[in-house]
C-alpha cells in the first residue's frame, strides 16, 4: 500500500514560493480564458485549456493542480489580472472613488449665477515635492549669513 506525499509546514513554506509564482501563472491563465469562454463550454474544458496553455507558456507541465483548487477560492486569487488583461488608468480610479468625467460641458458664457451647484470650485495643486531636511536648514543658514550681514553693516552706520 502506497502512502501519499505528505507535506508538513516547513516542506510547503520553503517551497511557497515556486508554488505561488505557478499557481498564480496557471490561474491567471484559468481566469483569462474564464472569462473568453464559449457558451458550450464547461469548467472543466476551460481547466484543460488551461493546462494545455500553461505548457505551452512555460515549457512544462502544471503540477500544483491540488494545491490550486484549495487557493483558488481563496478572495486573493479570485481576480488576479494578467498582462493581457490590463486595465486603463480611468477605470481603475473610477472604481476606487468618484472621479469627474473631463467630457463635462461648461458653458463659459453663462452668468454665474446659472452655475449648477454640484460644481465646486476647482482649488489649487498642491505644492511640489517638499524641501528635504539638509536643504531647508542650508536654506535658512543663508537667510541667516544674509540677516548678520545686514545687521554688522547697519551697525558700521
Amino acid at each position: 500500500m502506497k502512502k501519499q506525499p505528505y507535506w508538513n509546514i516547513d516542506m510547503l513554506s520553503c517551497k511557497w514560493t515556486t508554488i505561488s509564482r505557478r499557481c498564480t501563472k496557471f490561474n491567471g491563465i484559468f481566469m483569462r480564458l474564464e472569462s473568453q469562454r464559449q457558451s458550450d463550454a464547461n469548467d472543466f474544458d476551460v481547466y484543460k485549456a488551461a493546462r494545455e496553455q500553461y505548457q505551452v507558456e512555460m515549457c512544462h507541465a502544471f503540477e500544483f493542480e491540488k494545491i490550486w483548487e484549495i487557493v483558488r477560492l481563496d478572495p486573493k486569487w479570485n481576480n488576479t489580472l494578467t498582462s493581457g488583461e490590463e486595465q486603463s488608468k480611468r477605470s481603475r480610479n473610477s472604481s476606487l472613488f468618484d472621479v469627474s468625467d473631463a467630457r463635462t460641458n461648461i458653458d463659459f458664457n453663462t452668468d454665474t449665477n446659472d452655475i449648477p451647484d454640484d460644481i465646486e470650485e476647482i482649488s489649487p495643486p498642491p505644492p511640489g515635492r517638499p524641501v528635504g531636511r539638509d536643504k531647508a536648514k542650508r536654506a535658512q543658514r543663508h537667510v541667516d549669513e544674509i540677516n548678520r550681514r545686514e545687521q554688522e553693516f547697519a551697525e558700521r552706520k
